[in-house]
């Protein structure tokens, strides 16, 4: 059943294998190690292609019948990213804290997933905490150059435009092949520009110039350069 089962999952039969796994999860005479793999694939199948009713089933077994904290983790996981992706951030947030607390393996997604939950739900001073607290139990992260950026929109947002202006710099700088950096060069130079701090403006309008992968930002970029420079008096 089990290797029937994934064969269905892998040619896309996902009727059809729910069908079996249903039946298959109940099944006590078969190792609960071979129920659990089945579990994981079925389960997440269906939350790819947007079944979430039908997902949870087995997400449900996951991390109420794992067999070790990892297998628990995934389970609840992915029951909250089935919340985040059908719109209950705060539902979502809640989930992913929980996880972070209790299966280390899945903190650092857990930890990412309650932060964009908290963006979503506009809840800036929030999450500026949580961001930095990220990057610091998460120096190695593959998320750490999107983690710093949102530090900086977070801050921008949350009402802090010096601190923001900063962060903007600071990824810019750190990430200079990043597809953000232009973005984060043009977000500081409006800061800098509210602030009439005109001359570091231009400079920071200046760097966003020469992105020719993004012509429309490198163009508003040279026409707010240039009107710095007027407010300058140059």
């Amino acid at each position: 059943y089990g290797k029937l089962i994934k064969r269905l999952v892998k040619r896309g039969q996902l009727g059809e294998a729910k069908t079996f796994a249903g039946k298959y999860l109940n099944m006590n005479t078969i190792p609960l190690a071979d129920r659990l793999a089945v579990a994981s694939e079925v389960g997440q199948a269906l939350v790819g292609l947007e079944k979430y009713a039908e997902a949870q089933v087995f997400l449900v077994f996951l991390r109420d019948k794992g067999n070790t904290s990892d297998i628990r983790g995934e389970g609840a996981y992915w029951l909250g990213e089935i919340a985040f992706l059908t719109g209950q951030y705060a539902k979502a947030a809640k989930a992913f804290v929980s996880v972070s607390a209790n299966y280390p393996k899945w903190r650092e997604k857990a930890d990412l997933r309650d932060i964009q939950a908290l963006l979503r739900l506009k809840n800036y001073k929030a999450s500026i905490p949580k961001l930095e607290n990220f990057l610091v139990k998460h120096p190695k992260s593959p998320s750490r150059s999107e983690t710093m950026f949102l530090l900086a929109v977070a801050l921008a947002r949350g009402g802090d435009p010096d601190a923001a202006g900063v962060a903007f710099e600071s990824f810019a700088v750190k990430n200079p092949k990043n597809r953000r950096a232009s973005r984060a060069w043009f977000e500081a130079g409006e800061i800098r520009l509210k602030q009439g701090r005109f001359e570091n403006a231009i400079d920071d309008f200046s760097k966003a110039t020469t992105d020719k992968s993004r012509p429309e930002l490198a163009a508003n970029a040279l026409y707010r350069m240039v009107y710095a420079s007027i407010m300058a008096g140059s």
